[in-house]
C-alpha cells in the first residue's frame, strides 16, 4: 500500500476515533472515506504501476471476510455489546490488511487491555463515576497503525 494512502487512512481512523470517544458514533461518511482510500490504492496502482495490489480472487475473499465480520459481529450488537460503527468500521478496515484474522485478534486484544485498564482504575479509586465503556475506534486506529507497521498491508 502507498504509505500516502495509508497515511489518509490513519487521518480517517483518527476522524474515527474522535467521533466514537466524543459522541459515540462513527458517522458514515468516515466509512465511505475509507472504502474510497482503499479503491483509489487499488485504481493507482493498477494504472500507474500497472500492478494490481490484490488480483480478482483477493478482493473478492476480502469482499467475503468483511461480511463475515458483519454477519458473525451482528450478535454483538443485538445484545448492546458493540455499536454497528464500530462493527462496520472493522469490516471496513479489514478489506486493506492481508491477514483480517490477526487484525481482528489485535483489535480485540487492545480493547481488552483498554477495558482491564479501566476495571483496575475503577478498583483503585473507590469510586463509581469512571466510565466502564471501551471506544472501539481507538483500538481500530492502534490495530491499523500497527498493521501498517508490521506490514500488513500489502505495498505497490
Amino acid at each position: 500500500m502507498n504509505y500516502v494512502l495509508a497515511a489518509g487512512t490513519v487521518t480517517v481512523l483518527i476522524a474515527a476515533a474522535v467521533n466514537d470517544v466524543r459522541k459515540e458514533k462513527i458517522p458514515n461518511i468516515l466509512l465511505i472515506a475509507c472504502l474510497i482510500i482503499f479503491t483509489a490504492s487499488e485504481m493507482i496502482s493498477l494504472l500507474v504501476f500497472k500492478t494490481p495490489i490484490y488480483t480478482a480472487k483477493e478482493v473478492a475473499t476480502k469482499i467475503a471476510v468483511s461480511a463475515m465480520i458483519v454477519f458473525f459481529m451482528y450478535p454483538f450488537f443485538m445484545m448492546g455489546k458493540l455499536g454497528a460503527g464500530d462493527i462496520k468500521l472493522i469490516a471496513v478496515t479489514a478489506v486493506s490488511v492481508t491477514d483480517p484474522l490477526i487484525y481482528l485478534l489485535s483489535i480485540f486484544i487492545i480493547g481488552g487491555s483498554i477495558s482491564i485498564i479501566q476495571i483496575i482504575v475503577k478498583k483503585t479509586k473507590k469510586t463509581t463515576n469512571v466510565k466502564m465503556k471501551v471506544h472501539l475506534g481507538l483500538p481500530i486506529l492502534a490495530a491499523y497503525c500497527l498493521a501498517v507497521y508490521l506490514g500488513l498491508p500489502k505495498t505497490v
